[in-house]
């Protein structure tokens, strides 16, 4: 799969992740920050239809960090509440809330599937590793350092 663009790394993390709907729909937005940011300490000028393969890991990697941060962020807001789904399926009799991509629903059958569901096996700390093999890639890529003589 190539991942060039920013459209095509968000559509990789998608499909790599069950994610709240308010989440998904801003990973376009999440990725370009993303590669903002490697622009910004690599001093090269990265396009966002047009991402050489050597920025592509630390774009991803800071990326799906995000993702984990923010739908870990997500569910534990809503479980204060007293609810974490965000996904229901196959619903017969139910009552369904919908807030932001996040459902609860009471009744009989269908398959409601929880936060912690959605994120598996992943713990809070999947997103540190994330950032630290970003910034690791980053580290090996390098940045653009000038040094300039001045007269005194």
């Amino acid at each position: 799969m190539s991942l060039e663009t920013i459209g095509s790394i968000a559509t990789h993390i998608a499909e790599s992740f069950v994610l709240p709907v308010g989440i998904s729909g801003n990973l376009v937005e999440t990725v370009d920050a993303n590669r903002i940011l490697v622009e910004n300490f690599t001093g090269d000028n990265i396009g966002s239809n047009s991402i050489s393969e050597k920025y592509q890991h630390a774009i991803l990697n800071y990326s799906k960090a995000d993702v984990i941060d923010m739908t870990f962020a997500q569910g534990t807001t809503v479980s204060i509440s007293g609810t974490s789904n965000v996904v229901e399926g196959n619903t017969s009799s139910f009552e369904t809330l919908r807030l932001e991509g996040l459902e609860v629903s009471e009744g009989k059958g269908g398959a409601v599937i929880s936060v912690s569901q959605a994120l598996g096996g992943l713990s809070k700390d999947s997103s540190k590793l994330l950032r630290q093999m970003a910034d690791n890639s980053l580290k090996y890529i390098g940045r653009k350092v000038r040094f300039g003589k001045t007269l005194v």
